[in-house]
Order: structure tokens, then C-alpha cells, then sequence
């Protein structure tokens, strides 16, 4: 038996419990789908910005490179000078030297990056520069870039701090060649601020990326702030990354440095070994994200309150559909047999399509039951008159009986008269008195016979429309165990479309339970994309552990979904359970029915059997009343013959003996005729009693199943 809290819970519950894990397993989709997007967001985000800064530290290598070419040609141009070359050739020439001094001091004035323009002889001496000052009185032959420009090559330097204004500057170095041959060479410090205002500075951003550059040993060598350069002290951590990229040609790398995480594209300059890079903070990417991430979310949300309300008006009515059929199908399988309770419901989906075959089938079959109840009480009435034909029956053939015995006794009786009649007259003629005394007892015993045989003849009358009677009584009860039969087996036939109906409401049940266990499948795709969402995660790093928090929730409101359909498997179940519960009950209606049929088809049989003996009664019967025509006839043959002996009494003489013999054999032939008619009789009435003693207990058995007929269409009520 289903248990009554149970059930309750179900009514009240069934469609939060179909709610609650849809509602969730949208909520789980929009969260992992929002969290795979984010992330997805993320990466997309990281990597456009890396690329970016990928492609922002070609360009600055680029436009490096290109400066420092310029800076290049430039000595170049002044190397070719022909005063730079007449200076070299001819030292004691001052005209040609004060010209290209002032020739250098204009270039600085021009190009105020260059810090001074110099001419060194091969042994070193400065022997023209911008600066006056360092002519003939400066000497950098143990310089490096010297020894490199002075052996033909085009040199530029280390970057160096200006002892004097604190900034930054590198050198370049060409050599001076006088008829093909390396008399000199050119070198310009050149200072670095300008080429940081004009390349690094511009990439500063408010979100704190900013471009830097780094010399061969990983220090500054441009940064936007300045006192970090060439300064290892006020840049820690550098040299915990710098690895990263020295040596390197180009990429992306990461690292952390004053407590931030950035990110960094970086290319490597081929003549010095300089690394250009530009960096960006982590946070700027995972704030895009997250900004796309929130949106998401945000419309997530809208999507759950969207569909949770869509969901909602959509599963009421097959909800409210489901729990009336339920109530309709626990009131009808409660034992109490009503089959006047309905079905309701406003669904106009397969629901109440089942609904309304269900209470059409309830309505035929109260009808037939019905019907079936109106037979009964009339195969109660008939059967009651059916006794009553029986005992009047029995009476009249008992009494019958006992008239067809004494009419025995008494043509017994007759006949010992006659024969002794006689004799007495064969032997004297003289015992006329005896004869005629003789005859006076027979003519009195055949009035008596006579009298018997009419009040025979009416109760073979009375017996004979008692039978009519009956026989008509059996013919209608035959007719309506016909009609019950009918309406038993329609009912059956009813009760096979109901047990189909309900089959297919276990169906409709059978396919929730297959959505609920689809509902199961997502939800374990569900845990998947979590565990997938954690993974990624893990491998986004320490930016990935809000998302694996994320992911960890949304495994444990899979696993609680899973939970939840496994629950609504449960509550389905008892639904299924009921269905079949009812199946069982309207099997055991449709064996009830099939026993009516069988108790029916049995009373008609029974009253077949009983109409059969009734028609052999009544021929019985009509064989009798032939008989006792015949006897009545021969009898008052008998009368007339004992009349006229007795008549010749009076008259009687010797020459009459023979007239008289004659007379007595007549009658004595009569008197055996007789009781050979009465001996017929007696077998007839013989043979009605034991037929009227079968239809009695045949009677008796149509009662008796019309009793217990009566007692199964009882326990409906209609």
C-alpha cells in the first residue's frame, strides 16, 4: 500500500521536485557556460594583448633599430667629411680643425640628443670635438668602442649614466678612412632621453604598462622611471625574470615583480643585444574578462528568472494534470468500488485525452454494471416466483401421486370385483342378490374411480398452467442472464480499454522518468564541464583559483542535482507503483466482470436445463391427461355396462347367463384397460416427480448464484 505521507509529499512537491533540479541544471549550464566563456574570454582577451604587446615591442625594436641606423649615418656622414679627413691628413692645420669644431657645435645645437661630436686621431687624442674643451686634451684610445671602430667597424657602445646630468646615453663610433685607409675615428655620445620620451614614455598606461629596455647584463637601460635605470637596487626582482628574455630573440613571457603579476612581449635587438619590452599588468586582462564574465553572469541571471518563470507555466498544467489523474485513480483504486467518481482535468494534451476515455470508460461501465444490477434483481424476483411454480409444483404432484394410487387401489379393487362377479356367475345363477350387490359395490367404486379422475384431471389443469407459467419465467430469465452475459462482457471489453489507458498513463510516467534520467545525463555532463572548468583552472594558475571555487560549487550542485533526479526518480516510481496499483485493480474488476459473465452464462445454462426438464414435465403432463381422458372414457364405459347388468338383474334367468358372461367379460376387459392406463399414469406421474425434484434443485442453484451475483455487483456502487 502505497504510504498516505508519502503520496502527500508527491502532491505537494512533484513539481517543485521538477522545478527545483531544471531550475538548477540551468543555473549549473549558465554558470559553467558563463565560467568556460569567461575563461574563454580570458584567454581570448590574454591573448590579444600579448600578441599586442608582442607587436608593440617589434615596432619599438623597429623604430629603435631604425634611430640608432640614423645615429649611425649619421658619424658616417661626418667620417666622410672631407675638413674631418684634412684634420686627420694634416694636424697642423687650425683653419680646417676650427671649422669642423664648429661644424660639431652646430650638430649639437641641431640635434641636442647629441651630446658632443668628436674626432679622434689613431692614437686617441680628441683632435676636433663641440666641446673645445676636450681638444687635445682627452685621450680614449683604451675605450672599446674606440679599438672596434679603429679595426673598421661601426660601433655603439653600452649605454652609460652621465656623470654629469645624471641620464642615461650610449655612444657611436665610425671609423674615419683617408685614402682607403683608418686615420681616425668619429664618435657621439648620444643621450637616451630623448629616444624614451619619444618611444618608451608614450607607452606608459593608466592601467600601469609601460615599456622598458634592458641591456645584455638585464639591467634598465630605458625604463619611465628614470632612477631605476642602470640601477639595480631600485629595481628588485629584475633579475629574478630578466633570464627570461636576455639571449632570447623574441616571445611572451610573464612575471612578478613589486608584488604584480604582468605579462610582457619582448624582441631582442641582433647588434647590441638590447631587449625591448612592453608589459601589461595581469590584472588589465582578467579585468576584461571578468567585465564579460559579470555580463554574462548578469544575463545568465536574466536567463534562469526568464526560463525558471517560462518553465513554471509550462509544467503547472501538466503538473496539476498528473495529480488529478493521480487523486481520480487513488479515489476509484480504494477499494471501495465507486464508479460514479470522475476524472478531471482541463489539460487538452495526452493527459486528458487518457482522462476522458478513462471517465467515458467509467460511464459505460457504470451503465453495464448497472443493467447488470437490474437483471440481478429481476433473476432474484423471477427466481422467488420460480419456487413458489416449484413447491405448487411439488404439492400438486405429491397429490397427484397419491389419486393416481388410489385410482390403482381402486381399478384393483374393480377388477377382483368382476372376476369374482364372475365366477359367482358362472358358478350359480341363484347369487343374483350377491351379484347384484357386487355390482352395486363396483358401480360405487366407479363413481368413486370417476370422482378421482376428474379431480385428476384438474390438478393435471392447474399443473399443466403451472408450467406454462414457469416455462415463460424460465424464457425471460434465460433472456436477461443473455443481457447480463452481454453487458459482463462489454464491461470486460471496457475494462481491457481502461487497463490500456492506464498502461499509457505508466508510458506518459516512463517518459518523465526517461526525461528525468536525460535530466541525470546533463547533470553528469554537468560534473564534466565542471571537472573540465577545474582543469582549466588549474592551468590559468593563481588567476584560476576564484574560477576553481567556481567549478568546485558547480560539481557539488551537479552532484546535488543528480541528488534531485534521483529523488523525482523515486516520487515517479510511486506514480508507477499507483498505475500499476490501479492496473491491479481493475484487473481484479475485470475478473469480477468475467465472473458475472460466467455466473450469468452458468444461470443460463441452468435455466436452459431447467426449461428442457419443464417441457419433459409438461409432455409428462400431457401424457397424464391423456391418460386420464382414456381412463375417464373407459370408466364410464365400465359405468355403462355395470348399468345395464345392473338393469338385467332385475330380469335376470338362466337363459341371461350367458348375456351376463358376456356383459362381465366386456367389463373385465374394460377394467384391465383401465389399469393398464392408471399403471401408464403412475409412471408418468412417476417420472414428473422426479423431474420436478431436479428442476427443484436445479432452482436452487439458480438462487444460489443469483445470490452471489448479487452480492459482486453489491460492491460497485453505481
Amino acid at each position: 500500500m502505497i504510504n498516505n505521507q508519502k503520496s502527500g509529499f508527491l502532491k505537494r512537491g512533484i513539481m517543485w521536485k521538477i522545478m527545483f533540479p531544471s531550475v538548477l541544471l540551468i543555473t549549473v549550464t549558465i554558470v559553467i557556460l558563463a565560467t568556460i566563456s569567461g575563461n574563454r574570454a580570458r584567454d581570448a582577451i590574454k591573448e590579444e594583448t600579448l600578441e599586442k604587446l608582442k607587436n608593440t615591442s617589434s615596432s619599438i625594436r623597429i623604430q629603435f633599430e631604425d634611430w640608432l641606423n640614423s645615429k649611425r649615418l649619421d658619424a658616417r656622414g661626418w667620417a666622410g667629411l672631407e675638413t674631418s679627413q684634412m684634420v686627420l691628413k694634416k694636424p697642423e692645420e687650425t683653419k680646417a680643425r676650427a671649422r669642423l669644431c664648429k661644424t660639431f657645435r652646430n650638430l649639437v645645437k641641431l640635434y641636442p640628443y647629441y651630446q658632443s661630436v668628436n674626432l679622434l686621431n689613431s692614437n686617441g687624442d680628441v683632435v676636433a670635438s663641440s666641446d673645445k674643451k676636450k681638444v687635445g686634451n682627452l685621450n680614449l684610445k683604451d675605450r672599446d668602442y674606440f679599438k672596434q671602430a679603429l679595426s673598421g667597424k661601426s660601433v655603439i657602445s653600452d649605454v652609460l649614466v652621465s656623470r654629469a646630468t645624471g641620464l642615461p646615453f650610449f655612444t657611436v663610433a665610425v671609423p674615419v678612412k683617408t685614402d682607403g685607409i683608418i686615420t681616425g675615428v668619429i664618435y657621439a655620445p648620444i643621450d637616451l632621453e630623448t629616444f624614451i620620451k619619444i618611444y618608451i614614455d608614450t607607452q606608459k598606461t593608466s592601467d600601469g604598462g609601460y615599456a622598458s629596455v634592458l641591456n645584455s647584463k638585464g639591467e634598465y637601460i630605458a625604463h619611465p622611471d628614470r632612477k631605476t635605470i642602470l640601477n639595480k637596487e631600485k629595481s628588485p626582482g629584475l633579475q629574478s625574470w630578466a633570464g627570461k628574455v636576455i639571449g632570447k630573440k623574441a616571445g611572451i613571457t610573464s612575471f612578478k615583480s613589486e608584488s604584480k603579476r604582468y605579462y610582457a612581449g619582448f624582441e631582442t635587438l641582433d647588434e647590441t643585444g638590447w631587449v625591448i619590452l612592453v608589459q601589461r599588468p595581469e590584472g588589465v586582462i582578467t579585468a576584461k574578462s571578468n567585465s564579460i564574465r559579470n555580463i554574462t553572469f548578469l544575463l545568465g541571471v536574466i536567463s534562469i528568472l526568464f526560463l525558471s518563470i517560462l518553465l513554471f507555466f509550462l509544467i503547472k498544467p501538466f503538473v496539476a494534470g498528473i495529480k488529478q489523474v493521480t487523486d481520480g485513480l487513488r479515489n476509484i483504486s480504494s477499494g471501495d468500488g465507486d464508479l460514479t467518481a470522475k476524472l478531471k482535468t482541463e489539460d487538452k494534451n495526452e493527459i486528458g485525452e487518457l482522462v476522458l476515455y478513462f471517465n467515458t470508460f467509467l460511464e459505460k461501465l457504470r451503465g453495464n454494471i448497472s443493467n447488470v444490477g437490474e437483471v440481478v434483481g429481476r433473476l432474484n424476483e423471477l427466481s422467488g416466483k420460480l419456487d413458489g411454480i416449484s413447491g405448487k409444483l411439488n404439492v400438486a404432484t405429491v397429490e397427484m401421486t397419491d389419486r393416481s394410487q388410489t385410482v390403482k387401489v381402486e381399478s384393483t379393487h374393480m377388477s377382483d370385483e368382476v372376476r369374482l362377479l364372475m365366477e359367482v356367475s358362472r358358478k350359480m345363477s341363484s347369487q343374483i342378490e350377491n351379484i347384484a350387490s357386487a355390482t352395486e359395490e363396483i358401480s360405487q367404486t366407479v363413481t368413486s374411480i370417476s370422482s378421482s379422475s376428474s379431480e385428476m384431471s384438474n390438478t393435471i389443469t392447474v399443473l399443466a398452467a403451472a408450467m406454462e407459467e414457469m416455462t415463460a419465467s424460465f424464457t425471460e430469465v434465460s433472456s436477461n442472464c443473455n443481457n447480463a452475459a452481454s453487458a459482463s462482457n462489454e464491461c470486460s471489453i471496457m475494462s481491457r480499454d481502461a487497463m490500456d489507458e492506464i498502461k499509457r498513463l505508466g508510458k506518459v510516467a516512463d517518459g518523465i522518468s526517461k526525461i528525468i534520467s536525460l535530466i541525470g545525463d546533463i547533470a553528469d555532463q554537468t560534473n564534466l564541464l565542471a571537472l573540465n572548468a577545474n582543469i582549466e583552472a588549474a592551468s590559468a594558475g593563481d588567476a584560476g583559483r576564484g574560477f576553481a571555487v567556481v567549478a568546485n560549487e558547480i560539481k557539488e550542485l551537479a552532484k546535488q542535482t543528480a541528488n534531485a533526479t534521483g529523488e523525482i526518480t523515486d516520487e515517479i516510481g510511486v506514480i508507477q507503483d499507483r498505475t500499476k496499483e490501479s492496473i491491479n485493480k481493475i484487473t481484479k474488476m475485470d475478473k469480477l466482470i468475467t465472473e458475472i459473465n460466467s455466473m450469468s452464462n452458468s444461470i443460463a445454462a441452468a435455466v436452459e436445463e431447467q426449461t428442457v426438464t419443464a417441457s419433459e414435465i409438461a409432455m409428462s403432463i400431457a401424457g397424464g391427461s391423456r391418460n386420464v381422458e382414456a381412463i375417464s372414457r373407459q370408466i364410464s364405459e365400465i359405468s355403462e355396462a355395470i348399468n345395464i347388468i345392473s338393469s338385467d338383474i332385475q330380469g335376470l334367468n338362466s337363459s341371461n347367463n350367458e348375456k351376463l358372461v358376456k356383459y362381465l367379460d366386456s367389463a373385465q376387459r374394460a377394467v384391465s384397460a383401465v389399469g393398464e392406463q392408471i399403471g401408464a399414469l403412475s409412471e408418468n406421474v412417476s417420472r414428473t416427480k422426479n423431474q420436478t425434484e431436479e428442476m427443484t434443485s436445479e432452482s436452487s442453484r439458480v438462487t444460489s448464484m443469483s445470490t452471489e451475483l448479487s452480492s459482486v455487483v453489491g460492491s460497485f456502487r453505481y
